[in-house]
């Protein structure tokens, strides 16, 4: 383990130390062969520093509305490999297969994702993230209960798309918020959320599992290890629409 973890570091750093050093800032005014700027209204897009962006409310509900998709998405990958084992009797090798067609599905979201956000607008995106989310952890139990193996797999990997697809679009909402001069900035510190979310997502699912575990009776339905926690995602996801249908754009002017 340990000479594995030395190896993926110098690979890390090669690559990163090359890219790095591969960038560079293009002159002003540059835009890529065939680009039409987009008409800019009356007053100007916003350009907001950092500081002034956290101090907005549409920054906190967009905190909260990325806090909540990486939760949910978090939650199920901490637990997939025993889920999928304790759910559908299959083999650890079998789980971790399916847990490298998550990572792929993962990678994919971010792609489809935040195209089809350029198309319909970054708030349709994030209210199919949760309306559809929250319809999937529910069903998820009735799809183990009744072996439904096939529609849990295609259940997992759409909301692992969607997992994915939050990371690659929130920077495109905080640009059309903000602006996209500090869009790095601001997005820097949006992702605390993540970080709060990498705490809270398996902490949830993992605690209620061993308490779940350590209460099932002999031949008990494994099932009812993972329904609360499902539901409990389910209702958190629901929060994450109301946030999203709350955020509006910054006033003119501010």
């Amino acid at each position: 383990m340990a000479e594995t973890l030395w190896i993926l570091a110098a690979v890390y750093f090669v690559v990163m130390m090359i890219a790095a050093r591969s960038l560079a800032r293009p002159p002003d005014g540059w835009c890529p062969d065939g680009h039409v700027p987009k008409a800019i209204q009356a007053g100007g897009e916003p350009e907001l520093t950092m500081p002034m962006a956290v101090r907005t409310r549409q920054f906190w509900l967009l905190w909260g509305m990325l806090f909540i998709n990486i939760s949910a998405g978090i939650s199920i990958l901490a637990q997939a490999s025993p889920m999928m084992q304790d759910l559908f009797q299959r083999t650890p090798e079998q789980a971790a297969a399916m847990v490298s067609v998550i990572a792929g599905f993962n990678a994919f979201g971010r792609i489809f994702w935040a195209s089809l956000s350029d198309r319909i607008g970054r708030r349709a995106v994030f209210s199919i993230f949760f309306a559809a989310q929250a319809g999937l952890f529910l069903a998820i139990p009735q799809l183990a209960a009744s072996g439904q193996w096939q529609l849990f797999q295609l259940a997992v990997v759409v909301i692992f798309t969607m997992y994915g697809g939050g990371f690659a679009t929130i920077p495109a909402f905080l640009a059309d918020m903000f602006g996209a001069r500090n869009v790095g900035a601001v997005h820097g510190v949006i992702l605390t959320a993540w970080s709060a979310a990498g705490v809270a997502g398996p902490i949830l699912i993992t605690s209620i599992r061993e308490a779940r575990l350590q209460a099932l009776p002999p031949g008990g339905a494994r099932v009812e290890l993972y329904a609360s926690t499902l539901q409990i995602m389910a209702a958190a996801l629901l929060v994450g629409l109301a946030l999203t249908l709350a955020v509006r754009p910054l006033a003119r002017g501010r």
